[in-house]
């Protein structure tokens, strides 16, 4: 169920890469395309003063990436968290995705020359430019419309675990 604006739905958000996650953050932009029955996680804060939150429901989604170049990719984000209710952001685990023979080179070029500063998919031929929001390199993404979904080519960020 789509819960956001025209405005919303064309500006889309960001997908950070977070070393600090230890899976995959789907935030209000994203699609879910499949929910795993039963599969339920509690997620630790990184401040002990917070509270930890019981029964995020983990879920198999998607988000599109358009290219300069007028191109879009489904970017298939599967076994995630699902924040879709309460963050607006989505978070990439970067070693989830490694571990899936994703490369990503999130050091920005300005602190070194030999960083392409993107994300590979090297089975698809594949390179994403990452943008910078202060410190965190992100991807622009949105909200992918049927149309999309369907006739766009799909680039998987994890392996496909369906329940």
């Amino acid at each position: 169920m789509i819960r956001l604006s025209p405005e919303e739905l064309k500006e889309g958000c960001r997908l950070g890469l977070d070393s600090h996650t230890d899976v995959h953050c789907l935030g209000r932009h994203a699609r879910v395309i499949e929910v795993l029955e039963g599969e339920t996680c509690s997620v630790q804060p990184f401040n002990d003063s917070y509270s930890p939150m019981t029964g995020v429901r983990i879920v198999n989604g998607c988000m599109a990436y358009d290219t300069l170049d007028g191109q879009t990719y489904i970017m298939d984000i599967n076994q995630a968290l699902d924040f879709t209710n309460t963050m607006e952001n989505s978070l990439l685990c970067i070693n989830q995705a490694r571990a899936h023979g994703v490369v990503i080179e999130d050091v920005p070029r300005f602190l070194d020359n030999n960083s392409r500063h993107s994300i590979t998919f090297p089975d698809d031929g594949v390179e994403l430019s990452l943008l910078l929001h202060g410190p965190v390199s992100y991807l622009p993404v949105r909200y992918p419309t049927d149309d999309k979904l369907s006739s766009c080519r799909h680039l998987e960020l994890c392996c496909h675990n369906s329940s």
